[in-house]
């Protein structure tokens, strides 16, 4: 607070609720001669599965930070493999946990709102129901889940009778007969080109 301003020379304004979309926008215009097989990106994080015989990674990222130099991409390799992405390792259907992650999350004694303290465990839940685990890596996980739960103040049955009711919507959702037509609407987004949208 001495009075004192800066301009911005590159970027957007940390803070700025319209940041992260114009970001996201700069990202996703440019155009590649060559692309990867697969590339998901989320926020700064990107994964992509490259034919090393069409280019070669490192001509790749180098191709990446010429385009500008105020924007640095840094890459990993799988090792083993394994590749992080996000909260997940990917290698025959495992999950990882970043190094970040801790064991805390709303504890039962709070005041919020008791759907507000389930999230976590029914989305933690959730994943462990619908990722492709060996029966070790299940097992392993759920008592990870109740882990955390007994840490947070939790009852390790509260876990048991999640699980047990996102198995009964499973099983119901999938003994229906009643599906909902499926339309043939195919959705697309277009960027900004100018003098073309």
């Amino acid at each position: 607070d001495n009075g004192e301003y800066f301009q911005q020379h590159e970027g957007t304004a940390m803070g700025n609720s319209l940041s992260p979309f114009i970001a996201n926008l700069f990202m996703i215009k440019d155009k590649f001669e060559y692309f990867p097989r697969v590339w998901f990106r989320y926020v700064d994080d990107i994964f992509a599965v490259f034919d090393t015989n069409a280019i070669s990674l490192d001509n790749f990222v180098a191709k990446l930070n010429n385009r500008f130099p105020t924007i640095k991409f840094t890459y990993e390799v799988e090792h083993n493999e394994q590749l992080p992405f996000l909260d997940v390792l990917v290698i025959r259907n495992s999950e990882n946990k970043k190094e970040t992650a801790t064991l805390r999350y709303i504890p039962n004694d709070s005041h919020h709102p008791f759907q507000h303290k389930m999230a976590s465990f029914n989305f933690l839940i959730h994943r462990l129901l619908n990722f492709p685990l060996s029966k070790e890596r299940f097992e392993h996980e759920k008592q990870l889940i109740k882990n955390i739960a007994k840490s947070n103040g939790y009852s390790v049955h509260l876990i048991d009778k999640l699980i047990r009711k996102h198995k009964f919507k499973r099983t119901l959702y999938n003994s229906s007969t009643f599906r909902r037509d499926t339309d043939n609407s195919k959705f697309a987004s277009l960027p900004y080109e100018p003098k073309f949208t």
